[in-house]
């Protein structure tokens, strides 16, 4: 109502090292062979620990930006073989620097050429246009992505926080209360939803023969991930992902006609 343009924080953990992730990849070894559990795992039966378990195989076994992977996605590979079939594919991971250590160069490295401009800069593209609000973000600017990038990981992070450098230039214009707070992120209760109030929704949407999901992805594995869902357990986020996908495919039939029938069939 009052301001055309505002500036946004984003990047500065991708720059600066601030998720705890980057410095859980770099406090644990490699453990040689390991990332071949990953399948196995995946082929267990259902019991509390399995996702985690899956996880920390493919942290200690992976190198690189792997490892964030293993930490970050939503459907392992073979979820992904699963839904898919054939059509299964894995996106290219980021490069890895060669400076300081290589698995935190590497983890910074995937999220700034995959998770922030294809997650976070669009949530913040969508949210400012929808209100014609013109978003800047002072931290990605090239050159100071120049001059933070090349540092190594133990001049951004330590053992127990992360922006060490910015927090540092920031210093002596921020309370130091602000400095010394825990970082909060934004993570949704998905899994009280899905087994409580989105519970009818979600079941209507992805269990329902009409569904648009059901064409293109392997109704049985849907099936499963919804009921795992509804019961409280397994990985919630995947049948909210499913969730967002079918009504995200409504949306975009209702107002454009079959403009995603169109499009699937071009590809």
């Amino acid at each position: 109502k009052h301001v055309k343009v505002v500036l946004t924080g984003d990047g500065g953990d991708e720059l600066f090292a601030g998720y705890g992730r980057y410095r859980t990849v770099g406090r644990f070894p490699h453990v040689s062979g390991l990332a071949a559990a990953v399948p196995l795992i995946d082929r267990l039966p259902f019991f509390a620990y399995r996702a985690k378990l899956r996880r920390a195989a493919g942290l200690l076994g992976g190198k690189g930006a792997a490892r964030t992977r293993a930490l970050t996605e939503v459907f392992s590979r073979h979820d992904r073989e699963r839904l898919l079939g054939a059509d299964a594919a894995t996106a290219a991971l980021g490069p890895s620097f060669e400076t300081g250590n290589r698995d935190v160069d590497a983890a910074l490295a995937f999220d700034l050429g995959i998770y922030l401009p294809d997650d976070l800069l669009v949530k913040m593209d969508i949210a400012s246009m929808h209100f014609g609000l013109e978003a800047r973000c002072p931290l990605l600017d090239h050159v100071l992505g120049e001059l933070v990038i090349p540092l190594p990981a133990a001049a951004k992070q330590n053992a127990t926080e992360g922006k060490l450098l910015l927090k540092a230039a920031a210093r002596d214009l921020v309370p130091p209360a602000i400095l010394a707070r825990a970082k909060r992120g934004f993570g949704s209760p998905v899994e009280a939803w899905l087994a409580g109030p989105l519970k009818a929704l979600s079941g209507d949407c992805l269990l329902a023969r009409g569904a648009w999901l059901r064409g293109h992805l392997d109704g049985r594995v849907i099936d499963q991930v919804v009921a795992d869902a509804h019961r409280g357990r397994g990985n919630a986020h995947q049948a909210w992902a499913l969730l967002a996908l079918e009504l995200w495919s409504r949306a975009g039939r209702g107002a454009g006609g079959a403009s995603l029938e169109v499009a699937n069939q071009a590809r």
